[in-house]
């Protein structure tokens, strides 16, 4: 079984104010912006680079990202999935407020896009710089992000290759509505603690029938983990196998996000998310640890899955 495609991107904040001052203010701003653009993602991983060109769209009520047909909305009540082989959640409105953010930002030179006047900032968390993002000054899009290891290397970056404001862009790029209705649930804390590696669980929601999964945030990146009775499975011909203190994982690299799934004592686990390469290490330090469960808890699940 393979774990399906649980997105988590930073539409956590609420409406942006009058006046945009610092750099949180300027990415719930964007949030609200409206335009078309194409974004290409390029990250540098241990599995060499992996890189996508990505479709992305501002509707006024949150951003739509995708290639072709395989098209998400990052909306203001939640993340939705506009395709069947995936499964999106979001963090709802209510509960944005209590995230708070780990982070502080300086404002930096930031260059003209296409003739654009832009505002650019460097944001650190524990005084480690992890991201600069440059937004555009006129509608508050995000126009590139650069995200950053702890030792100071280059993870991601995605930059705008074209970006427009067209009349009538709102009415055409109106969100789409969930396909399922997202059961919430009450966390098991010892699967899913409720802080990992200064990460907060924000929600947990059931996944198929007998799993779950939990959205996790700092304020700026942000994982799901998936918990389920039986082993997933990662046979993307681009996935690996990796060893840390913590047992043997398979891994998956993708432009923008990473794959883990690894099987411990309760079952199956999964995370998926945009973190730099040493905050995953960090989050998998601090969740169940890979190990082949017994005999028994094997024969069992092969006679119930």
């Amino acid at each position: 079984m393979k774990p399906a495609a649980l997105v988590a991107v930073f539409v956590l904040l609420g409406a942006a104010p009058a006046v945009a001052d610092d750099a949180i203010d300027w990415i719930e701003r964007s949030h609200d912006a409206v335009f078309d653009s194409a974004q290409v993602v390029t990250c540098q991983t241990p599995d060499g680079q992996v890189d996508g060109v990505f479709d992305v769209s501002g509707t006024g009520l949150g951003v739509q990202a995708g290639q072709g047909e395989n098209q998400q909305v990052y909306g203001a009540n939640g993340v939705f999935s506009s395709t069947e082989s995936s499964q999106s959640i979001g963090v709802p409105t209510d509960e944005r407020e209590a995230i708070g953010s780990a982070y502080s930002s300086i404002e930096v030179a930031g260059d003209r896009f296409d003739g654009r006047r832009t505002k650019a900032f460097n944001l650190f968390r524990d005084e480690v710089l992890r991201a600069t993002v440059v937004f555009d000054f006129a509608s508050g899009a995000l126009l590139s992000m650069s995200t950053f290891n702890g030792d100071g290397s280059e993870y991601c970056a995605v930059e705008t290759t074209s970006f427009r404001q067209p009349i009538g862009l709102l009415e055409q790029l109106a969100p789409v509505e969930a396909m399922t209705e997202l059961e919430r649930v009450d966390a098991n804390p010892v699967l899913a603690p409720s802080n990992v590696a200064g990460f907060e669980r924000l929600d947990t929601y059931r996944w198929r029938e007998e799993g779950s999964a939990s959205f996790y945030s700092d304020g700026l990146f942000s994982f799901t983990l998936v918990s389920a009775p039986t082993p997933f499975a990662l046979s993307d011909s681009d996935a690996s196998d990796v060893e840390f203190d913590t047992g043997s994982y398979r891994r998956l690299f993708e432009p923008g996000r990473s794959t883990y799934v690894w099987e411990s004592e309760m079952g199956g686990m999964s995370v998926v998310g945009d973190l730099p390469l040493d905050l995953q290490e960090a989050v998998l330090a601090e969740l169940a640890p890979a190990e082949r469960p017994g005999l028994l808890t094997r024969l069992w699940r092969r006679l119930f899955r």
